[in-house]
This record gives structure tokens, sequence and C-alpha cells, in this order.
């Protein structure tokens, strides 16, 4: 089974250049939020393991 991680920005050595526009920063909280909505109890639910 695969383990899941969270990345620091930091860890990925992205360009600076590379930078999120804003637009897609909203796209991406928007994104997380929906994730967390719908999947809440599961992702604290693994989040234990």
């Amino acid at each position: 089974m695969t383990k899941n991680k969270i990345t620091k920005r930091s860890e990925l050595k992205i360009p600076q250049e590379s930078a999120l526009s804003e637009k897609q920063k909203r796209e991406i909280e928007k994104s997380v939020k929906r994730t967390i909505k719908e999947y809440g109890e599961t992702l604290r639910l693994l989040g234990k393991e």
C-alpha cells in the first residue's frame, strides 16, 4: 500500500519564476475545501494510521 505525505514547497525545488498565479491559488484553495467537505471524515481516519 502506498503512503501519501504532504511535501513542503521548499522541498520541491521549484524555481521562483514558476510561482502560482492568484487564479491558480484560488482554484487550489477551492479544490482543497471541496475535498475536505466531501472526504473530511475519511481523511481524518487515514491521518490516524
